[in-house]
């Protein structure tokens, strides 16, 4: 609106015909405080449709600079501190914090099994508002929710769920999941804010987080293969079940059609394996083993895509 109130006051109000019939025409002559009134409404009819005749440009310059001395720091105000908040509450929901405070707790809590299931759970759903929004029941939000590794992170700790007692092998790829989000919140408070309560002999845990992010997720997707095989190894010591082992690897299949990093991965573990079947000394019943397994996948693969 200030562009159109520049353009008003500089209309050639003494070289308009129009204007001057229009003012000669007005009786009895309004004074100047009423004059005014009358140009922003002839201005209105006759060159911008859009012009706001009640907008008052003295008024919209003290709000301006009534929020500009709102927005600036108190005197003695740590800066740093200041601008993070305000960044906070500008650029980030507030739920953010609830995310990383809830993800904390799970690292703190994860040999406590009767409650750590419950703040990982509201951990992944605090992660899911934060990114996607409250929830709508339409495909649009739907489509949102999908690549979110939260949601990821929520099937994923369903599907342990049916280990039944507690594994912490199994948590593994959520507790580095954790890490890295405690890491990223934490870091980027303290470089807004470096004079934060935060022990200076925990930084250097936080910073390897944030610097070792892309190998961590890297072990994360890993990890979720690997924590797999554990479940079909520990089916006959008695470990795990084969309902567990069944609900796992469906949620895998489900996650390789979804995310790179678990694609990436299964690339990883089958250059691994074929590294150690394709050696000389590799029996042959471990080769066909691997063979079947393979066509088994490849199967798989097949199946999905006539089914689309």
């Amino acid at each position: 609106m200030d562009e159109k109130y520049k353009k008003y006051q500089e209309f050639s109000w003494k070289d308009s015909q129009e204007w001057q019939t229009y003012l000669n025409g007005l009786y009895p002559v309004p004074p100047l405080k009423v004059l005014d009134k009358f140009k922003k409404k002839w201005y209105k009819k006759n060159i911008d449709k859009d012009f706001d005749v009640n907008y008052d440009h003295e008024d919209a310059k003290r709000n301006e600079n009534a929020q500009q001395q709102r927005q600036a720091p108190p005197p003695g105000a740590n800066p740093y501190g200041y601008a993070y908040r305000q960044a906070v509450h500008e650029e980030m929901p507030s739920i953010k914090l609830y995310v990383a405070v809830a993800y904390l707790l799970f690292i703190l809590t994860v040999l406590f099994s009767g409650i750590t299931n419950k703040i990982c759970l509201a951990a992944c759903v605090l992660g899911i508002l934060n990114k996607t929004g409250l929830p709508k029941f339409n495909m649009d939000y739907l489509r949102k929710v999908i690549p979110e590794e939260h949601f990821h992170n929520l099937g994923y700790l369903g599907v342990i769920f049916f280990l039944g007692g507690f594994n912490l092998i199994a948590y593994s790829p959520l507790l580095i999941f954790a890490y890295i989000y405690v890491s990223d919140y934490a870091m980027e408070y303290l470089r807004h804010s470096p004079n934060s309560p935060i022990p200076s002999f925990v930084r250097p845990f936080l910073q390897k987080g944030v610097t070792n992010k892309p190998q961590l997720l890297t072990l994360k997707a890993d990890l979720e293969i690997y924590v797999g095989i554990y479940l079909i190894i520990g089916w006959f010591f008695g470990w795990s079940s084969l309902v567990s082992i069944i609900f796992f690897w469906q949620f895998i299949r489900l996650k390789y059609m979804l995310n790179n990093q678990t694609q990436q991965a299964f690339v990883r573990f089958k250059g691994l394996i074929d590294g150690y079947v394709n050696a000389p000394s590799c029996p042959g019943i471990v080769k066909t083993g691997w063979r079947k397994c393979q066509d088994l996948a490849a199967w798989s693969v097949k199946f999905d895509q006539q089914q689309q």
